[in-house]
C-alpha cells in the first residue's frame, strides 16, 4: 500500500551472467519495478488474459468468491473482480462482430431491395397509367379518341337531355400529306385540334378519331343549335390557309351533324348518322354541314346497291361505253371520239355517269372502272384506223403509283397504237396536285399517249399549271362556248386561250358546240377541234363504225 494506492512490486537481484567477470566489491544491486493498481492498468490486464469487466475494488466491496490482494505483510488490501466467462462467450465475442456486419449487410440489402421494389411499383402504376391514358386519348392531340368518344356518348344517351353529335372531317387533308410530309400533316391535325378546342369552350367533348377525322359532342338544351353554330365557326375556322412551319395549307371541312335524347338511339347509331350526314356534305360540294335525316339512310342505301350492281357489272364485262365525235376544224371530218361510261340497259336501274361514276370513287371502285372504260375503247378504237380516242381520268385514278404502267399495259395489250390515246383530267385535279402529277405525264408523254385539259375555264383556270405540266391539248369548256355569240367577254377569253395554247404549242378543242354560227367565231378564235350535239350526240361504237364507212359529212 502506497500513499497512491495500492501498487504491485517487483524486486531482482542484480547478478553477472558471465562467468569470467569478477563481481564488483561493492554492495549488492537490486531491480525494482512497480505499477499502480489503477482501473486502467487492470482492465488492461483483464483484456489481454480476456477476463471480463476485471477490476480491483476495496476490501469493503469485496463480493464472496472475489480473490483478495493482501501486501507482504499479510494485509488485505483489497479484492479483484471479474465477470465469469459462460460457455460459447469467447466464441461470440469473435463472432458477433461478423454477425452484426452481417446483419447491417443484410439490413442494406433489404433497404436496397424494398428502394427498388419501390421504384419498380411507381413505374409499373405510371406506365399502367399512361397506358389508361393512352387507351383513351390520340397520340398525336392528346384529345379523347374513339374509345374515350363511345363511351361518354353511351353515359350521355342514357340521359333525357338532347345530344348533338358534329362529325367533322378535314376536306385535303390527305392532299396535304401526298403534298408535303406527314409531319406537316401531323402539325396540321395538331393546329386544326387546338383551333376547335378554342372555338367549342361549350362542348360536352371533342375528341380525334383519325385521319382528319373529329366529333365534337354538345349535350343538354339547345344542343342541336350550338352543334349548328359550332359548324359554321369551323367552316368558317377553316376558310383560310394554315401557316404550317412556312407552308401554306389549305383544307376545309365537311360536318354532318346528328341529333338524338334519351334512348332513341346507341352511340354506334348516333355515330353512323353524323358519318351519313358528312358525306352528304361532302357529296354537296364539301366545306359545309349537313344535319341528318331519314332521307340521307334512303340514299345511302341506294348509293350501296349501285356499289354492288356495278361490281357485277365490271365483272362481266357488261360497261357500255358511247363515243361523241370529236371534228378536225380543217378538214371538218371525224378526228377523233371521246369514251362516256354509261350503264348497261340491260341493267334494272336506270343511272347516268354522274351518279355511278362518284359512286365508283367513293366505293373504291374508280381503278377497276376506269380501266374497263379504257379497255373497251382501245378494243372498239382498233377498227378505227387514224382515229384518236379520249378517255375521262378520275383523280382518284392519278393518285395510283402505277397509274402509267397499267395504263400502257392496257393499250398495248389491245394492240393499239399509244399515240391513238389521249386521257382527260379536269381542272380540279392539278390544285395541289401539280408536282404529284408532273412526273406522272411525263412519263405518258413520252410513251406517246397525250394529255388533255378538260373543262378549261370552269373554275381554277390557271396560267401555272399550263406551263408546268405541258398539256397536249386544252379543252374549252362548254359554259364559255355556250356564251360565246352573246358575250365579248366568253370571246376574248376564248381567244386567249388560243394564245396560251399555241404558246406552249398546244391544241384547243371546243366543247358543247351546238350551232354553224358558234362554229364560226371558234374558227377565227383558233380552235382546231369542235366536239357538241351539233356534229353529233353520244352514240354506240357501231354508229361510229358507220359514219366512218360512210361518205364524210359536208363541211358546216
Amino acid at each position: 500500500e502506497t500513499a497512491a494506492g495500492p501498487a504491485i512490486v517487483a524486486v531482482g537481484n542484480i547478478v553477472l551472467t558471465t562467468e569470467d567477470l569478477v563481481p564488483p566489491a561493492s554492495p549488492p544491486r537490486f531491480l525494482v519495478f512497480w505499477k499502480f493498481m489503477t482501473p486502467d492498468y487492470v482492465s488492461a490486464i483483464g483484456s489481454k488474459f480476456v477476463v471480463k469487466n476485471l477490476a480491483f475494488v476495496p476490501q469493503d466491496k469485496a463480493a464472496p468468491g472475489d480473490v483478495l490482494v493482501t501486501s507482504a505483510a499479510g494485509e488485505t488490501l483489497g479484492a479483484m473482480q471479474w465477470q465469469d466467462r459462460r460457455p460459447g462467450d469467447l466464441a461470440l465475442t469473435n463472432v458477433l462482430p461478423k454477425a452484426y456486419l452481417m446483419l447491417m449487410l443484410l439490413i442494406g440489402v433489404m433497404a436496397a431491395i424494398a428502394v427498388l421494389s419501390w421504384r419498380q411499383y411507381r413505374l409499373i402504376s405510371e406506365r399502367e397509367a399512361r397506358a389508361q391514358r393512352d387507351a383513351r386519348e390520340d397520340a398525336l392531340t392528346r384529345l379523347p379518341n374513339r374509345n374515350a368518344l363511345m363511351e361518354s356518348l353511351t353515359a350521355l344517351l342514357l340521359q333525357p337531355e338532347p345530344v348533338a353529335v358534329t362529325f367533322v372531317d378535314l376536306d385535303g387533308f390527305k392532299d396535304v400529306n401526298d403534298t408535303y410530309d406527314h409531319e406537316t400533316g401531323d402539325r396540321l391535325i395538331m393546329a386544326v385540334a387546338a383551333g376547335l378546342t378554342v372555338l367549342t369552350p361549350e362542348a360536352h367533348l371533342i375528341s380525334r378519331i383519325g385521319g382528319g377525322e373529329v366529333v365534337i359532342v354538345h349535350a343538354g338544351q339547345g344542343a342541336e343549335e350550338s352543334a349548328k353554330a359550332t359548324a359554321a365557326r369551323i367552316i368558317s375556322f377553316l376558310g383560310d390557309p394554315v401557316e404550317i412551319g412556312g407552308r401554306m395549307a389549305q383544307v376545309g371541312a365537311s360536318i354532318g351533324i346528328a341529333v338524338a335524347a334519351g334512348n332513341a338511339a346507341t352511340a354506334s347509331e348516333v355515330m353512323r348518322r353524323a358519318d351519313v350526314a358528312m358525306y352528304a356534305a361532302k357529296s354537296a360540294g364539301k366545306n359545309r354541314f349537313c344535319l341528318f335525316d331519314a332521307a340521307m339512310d334512303n340514299s345511302r342505301d341506294e348509293t350501296a346497291e349501285i356499289a354492288s350492281e356495278l361490281q357485277r357489272i365490271l365483272a362481266e364485262g357488261r360497261l357500255e361505253i358511247a363515243y361523241q365525235p370529236i371534228i378536225d376544224a380543217t378538214t371538218m371530218q371525224v378526228a377523233a371520239v371521246e369514251a362516256l361510261a354509261r350503264w348497261p340497259q340491260s341493267s334494272q336501274l336506270k343511272i347516268g355517269p354522274d351518279r355511278f361514276i362518284p359512286v365508283a370513287e367513293t366505293a373504291g371502285l374508280i381503278d377497276r372502272l376506269g380501266e374497263a372504260i379504257l379497255e373497251k375503247a382501245c378494243r372498239d378504237a382498233a377498227q378505227w384506223p387514224g382515229i384518236r380516242v379520249s378517255v375521262n381520268v378520275s383523280p382518284l385514278q392519278l393518285r395510283h403509283p402505277h397509274f402509267a404502267q397499267r395504263t400502257l399495259a392496257i393499250i398495248d395489250r389491245c394492240g393499239i397504237a399509244r399515240n391513238r390515246i389521249e386521257i382527260e383530267v379536269t381542272e380540279g385535279t392539278m390544285i395541289d396536285n401539280i408536282r404529284r402529277l408532273q412526273p406522272l405525264f411525263e412519263t405518258l408523254r413520252k410513251a406517246g399517249v397525250s394529255v388533255a385539259l378538260d373543262d378549261f375555264g370552269s373554275g381554277y383556270s390557271s396560267i401555272a399549271y399550263l406551263r408546268e405540266l405541258h398539256f397536249d391539248r386544252i379543252k374549252i369548256d362548254r359554259s364559255l362556248t355556250k356564251s360565246i355569240l352573246s358575250s365579248e367577254v366568253a370571246r376574248n377569253m376564248i381567244q386567249a386561250t388560243g394564245l396560251i395554247a399555241a404558246g406552249i404549242k398546244a391544241q384547243v378543242t371546243a366543247e358543247g358546240v351546238e350551232s354553224g354560227d358558234e362554229v364560226a367565231l371558234l374558227r377565227l378564235a383558233g380552235c382546231s377541234e369542235y366536239q357538241g350535239y351539233f356534229f353529233g350526240r353520244p352514240q354506240p361504237a357501231s354508229a361510229i363504225t358507220e359514219s366512218l364507212a360512210a361518205k364524210p359529212a359536208a363541211a358546216a
